[in-house]
């Protein structure tokens, strides 16, 4: 089912007083409480390049459609009227939702958050065939599963919807922290936002955090509490490192035995000292306690001269 394409819906350019303009609900408003500085200051030099989309909340009263994050700078800039174009359709159709999608300053498409809030709002308003024909308009298949891994993000601490919705925080990462406490959730956050982990390395560490507090039944700040102590201090210069040292750790308490196959198999490679053509590997991922030998040659020949050595040498070792 695809959205009618409805008769001309707006009213001609017009300028809205700025202390007329707010957003559609309480909940986007929660988002947007601080003006962001790159928009405002392109605002600043440039100026808006398209009026902004609205629908009437009220006498004197507009809401914004989309282009959110444009209010909270406007109003840091001072703004007396803004060039608006108002939209007298009907606010719940499926064409309205559409619209929230595609328009040119639409920010739903790279926020989880949005997507998420455009998806319960329209569950409210529409029929389950027509919330279906949003998803692909978001680039997802239109499956019912996805729309409750969606609407389940909205359930999440405010911190953490707040760095979905930012962008440091990856939708697929923030799905594991329904697993999670509230309390353990904002912590996480927190230690992302200072870190800063990006694809499997945030991944990484929000698997390996979670295992470990419900494994252990505590809290991920008591997981992490004796890094924290032992770490160097927090000079941003060093916060890579840090975060590196974070994960081997959380790694080392995750699986103990294999970090310490892993460290036994490095000392027996030092202790050797082996030349450059001879090299020892460990299992893949250390998963159990064998080794292989490997011995390079310049060509066929070198390799059938240095044969019978290799089979004496094989030979004795079974015959012990």
């Amino acid at each position: 089912m695809q959205p009618q394409k409805p008769s001309p819906s707006f009213t001609p350019l017009r300028a809205v007083p700025l202390t007329e303009l707010d957003f559609p609900d309480t909940f986007i408003a929660s988002l947007y409480q601080q003006a962001d500085s790159a928009l405002q200051h392109q605002i600043e030099q440039f100026g808006l390049f398209q009026p902004l989309p609205v629908k009437r909340l009220g006498d004197n009263v507009f809401g914004l459609i989309a282009g959110y994050a444009y209010l909270p700078a406007l109003r840091q800039l001072g703004y007396n009227d803004v060039p608006c174009q108002v939209c007298e359709e009907d606010t719940a159709s499926l064409f309205s939702f559409a619209r929230q999608i595609h328009h040119s300053l639409s920010s739903v498409n790279a926020s989880p958050i949005l997507q998420a809030h455009l998806i319960r709002t329209a569950s409210q308003q529409l029929s389950q065939e027509e919330v279906f024909t949003l998803l692909p308009l978001m680039g997802f298949k239109p499956q019912g599963y996805k729309i409750q891994e969606l609407m389940a993000l909205l359930a999440l601490s405010p911190d953490s919807i707040r760095a979905l919705h930012q962008g440091y925080l990856a939708a697929k990462t923030g799905k594991l922290l329904a697993r999670l406490h509230r309390y353990d959730q904002d912590f996480l956050v927190a230690l992302i936002e200072k870190y800063r982990p990006g694809g499997s390395k945030q991944h990484k560490l929000v698997e390996l955090l979670i295992e470990l507090s419900l494994r252990l039944n505590a809290p991920i700040q008591t997981i992490i509490a004796p890094w924290t102590q032992s770490r160097p201090s927090d000079d941003p210069a060093n916060l890579p490192q840090q975060l590196q040292g974070l994960l081997r750790y959380l790694q080392e308490q995750s699986s103990p035995h294999l970090t310490a196959t892993e460290k036994r198999f490095q000392q027996l490679v030092r202790e050797l000292d082996l030349p450059a053509n001879v090299q020892l590997h460990h299992s893949t991922s250390f998963e159990d306690e064998s080794v292989e030998w490997r011995i390079s040659c310049e060509d066929i020949d070198r390799a059938r001269q240095l044969w019978p050595a290799i089979e004496r040498l094989l030979s004795a070792g079974n015959a012990r």
